[in-house]
């Protein structure tokens, strides 16, 4: 999925589930608001914290992390999934209605 496309979904009243893989550390920095965040090598171990139901948009920082992802969660039985191309690095690229909070604690809300 183009981040463009993503960022169009966000905006609709049925927001995508979103799965970040970054790391802890990369997570804690920045992320979207309502965002899940398992990285990509705790995946498997913490699979059932997702819901299979979900439609699942996965991303990471720059998009290799969720194509991974995405391939393991198809391995696993997960059929309604997304990876956001570019990862955090292109939505953030696109998009000016995301934020970074100086603290680090408070995630990046669309406006």
């Amino acid at each position: 999925m183009p981040a463009q496309a993503f960022l169009a979904a966000l905006q609709k009243p049925q927001r995508p589930v979103i799965l970040d893989v970054r790391s802890a550390s990369e997570w804690g920095q920045d992320h979207l608001e309502d965002s899940i965040n398992i990285p990509l090598p705790q995946l498997l171990r913490r699979i059932g914290e997702l819901s299979r139901e979900a439609h699942l948009t996965v991303l990471c920082g720059a998009g290799y992390r969720s194509s991974i992802a995405v391939s393991l969660l198809k391995e696993e039985g997960f059929e309604r999934l997304s990876n956001v191309a570019g990862g955090m690095q292109a939505v953030r690229h696109l998009s000016c209605n995301f934020t970074k909070t100086s603290d680090g604690d408070t995630p990046m809300q669309a406006q």
